[in-house]
């Protein structure tokens, strides 16, 4: 056997192994870590772009953890290192459908993930427990407990991501969110066209009227990714 047959015979296998091996990591990224496979990239980009802004990252909708688990990844590699990361979830799933958003495919107790399980994975990817902290509530409760949220230290907001399907928790986490929100601050909308992209249903309603609230606000349109999500970034007029 000459040397090229020699490396081919063991450098062609190997490719195929290899190729195989990250397929199989595309499934389990697709169909189990995440409902939202084209928002990972998104987090990557939007962290980027703020890599110098002062602040947090906020996540509402976690699921189970893997979005937030890249977040932190992330801004590690980008040198982010003083970042704190705040992750809002009831771990039960979604809260009673109310009428302004019936007529989805949602209901009640989807994307329910225990607490727990949640907890194990972000620790078997080593996220550090003293820049990760994990809030457990339905959001019209939570968001609004000061004996819950005054045992956090919240920072003005680098990168937002909201993940609950719902106008109703889209609308409390905006309020919540626009005590942190600075000029600069990114939003990542994951449901932005769920509803038939409807802006009198879901994400699109609640930021319509976020906005008509806070009207030194202006919303800048930085892309959108998959069918379902798009991303904004915060602007002072």
């Amino acid at each position: 056997m000459d040397f090229f047959h020699f490396l081919y015979d063991r450098i062609v296998p190997l490719a195929i192994k290899n190729k195989y091996r990250n397929y199989r990591k595309y499934l389990k990224y697709k169909k189990f870590d995440t409902c939202s496979p084209d928002t990972i990239p998104i987090i990557r980009k939007s962290l980027e772009i703020n890599r110098n802004l002062p602040g947090d990252y906020y996540e509402f909708g976690l699921y189970k953890g893997f979005s937030f688990l890249k977040a932190f990844e992330f801004a590690r590699q980008l040198g982010c290192v003083d970042t704190n990361f705040f992750g809002f979830d009831s771990f039960a799933g979604l809260p009673d459908i109310e009428a302004i958003d019936s007529g989805s495919k949602f209901k009640k107790g989807d994307y329910s993930y225990s607490y727990s399980d949640v907890v194990k994975s972000l620790s078997k990817g080593k996220v550090l427990w003293d820049k990760c902290f994990l809030i457990q509530g339905y959001y019209n409760e939570v968001l609004k407990s000061e004996a819950i949220l005054s045992k956090y230290n919240f920072g003005k907001a680098k990168v937002i991501l909201i993940d609950c399907d719902l106008y109703s928790s889209t609308r409390d986490v905006l309020e919540f969110v626009s005590k942190f929100i600075q000029d600069g601050t990114i939003i990542i909308m994951d449901d932005w066209n769920c509803f038939e992209a409807d802006n009198n249903k879901g994400e699109r309603r609640a930021m319509g009227e976020f906005l008509r609230d806070n009207i030194n606000y202006e919303l800048i349109h930085l892309g959108d990714f998959g069918w379902h999500g798009a991303f904004f970034q915060i602007k002072n007029k």
